[in-house]
């Protein structure tokens, strides 16, 4: 089941209402947006930093702002107003689209991947870290120059830790199992 059809068709969300016993349609867990963030602090050269921003474009299909620091922090060589990130907020098509290649084709690329932790999950959403972007068919390895990590976010309204599970079941998203 793509994730497409499951918030958007009816049936779907009544059957998850349902399987919830929630008694209103509108308190049924929907997806709200994806936000992707990629850290490029550590980064040097500004064209390696674009590159990075290219990447994350690439992957989102859409347009990266910049992130930039709060405050200057001595110790990390961090000056306020620095670039230290990239982000992407995605909804509608572009945000289904993105949670159906990552969970049907990236995350099952991801060495020695058992599925997602439970930590992972809260009341909000679920957040994924990702060590290796070169994951995403977008991206070709030898573009590299090193690992670049990403931090996905998946923003859940109506959640809580007893429904999560049965969201992500809904949404195709593999969990760890546990080993008791």
């Amino acid at each position: 089941m793509s994730p497409t059809n499951i918030i958007t068709s009816k049936p779907n969300l009544e059957a998850l209402q349902k399987e919830l016993g929630l008694k209103n349609i509108e308190a049924t867990p929907r997806i709200k947006g994806v936000v992707l963030n990629v850290g490029v602090g550590r980064i040097v050269e500004k064209e390696q930093r674009q590159k990075v921003a290219e990447f994350l474009g690439r992957i989102a299909g859409q347009k990266p702002v910049p992130t930039k620091a709060r405050k200057s922090v001595a110790a990390f060589k961090i000056r306020e107003g620095n670039i230290v990130g990239y982000k992407v907020t995605l909804r509608g098509a572009k945000m289904y689209r993105f949670l159906d290649k990552l969970i049907n084709v990236s995350l099952p690329r991801t060495r020695d991947f058992r599925g997602i932790k439970k930590t992972a999950v809260s009341k909000s959403g679920i957040s994924l870290g990702i060590k290796d972007i070169a994951i995403f068919p977008d991206i070709k390895p030898e573009e590299l120059k090193e690992n670049q990590g990403i931090q996905v976010n998946i923003i859940l309204s109506n959640i809580n830790q007893e429904t999560v599970n049965k969201v992500a079941q809904y949404l195709g998203l593999p969990l760890e199992k546990d080993n008791g």
